[in-house]
């Protein structure tokens, strides 16, 4: 299923499995019950899904936690880890 733009005509059940996907929760029930760090994350994996990556920037964020060993991290680690990587902010 391709995610990287919605049709407007779309239906809403489709448009929000596409927006659940982009932002990297797998499931529109995931996105619901996500806490703010998660919903910060998604925000900012969605915002700059277009920048300069070499894969689209889900992948990158998987590989690079995958990479440095924190997938184990909490919700808020991963966003501070986020931010500052991807982000450049401190």
């Amino acid at each position: 299923m391709s995610c990287g733009r919605l049709k407007e005509d779309a239906p809403v059940d489709q448009k929000s499995i596409n927006i659940a996907l982009l932002a990297n929760w797998g499931s529109w029930n995931r996105l619901v019950h996500a806490n703010e760090y998660q919903l910060e994350l998604g925000y900012y994996l969605i915002e700059h899904r277009n920048d300069n990556y070499d894969h689209n920037l889900v992948e990158e964020w998987q590989m690079y936690l995958q990479s440095a060993n924190l997938d184990d991290i909490d919700d808020a680690g991963k966003l501070d880890v986020f931010k500052h990587v991807f982000l450049n902010m401190e």
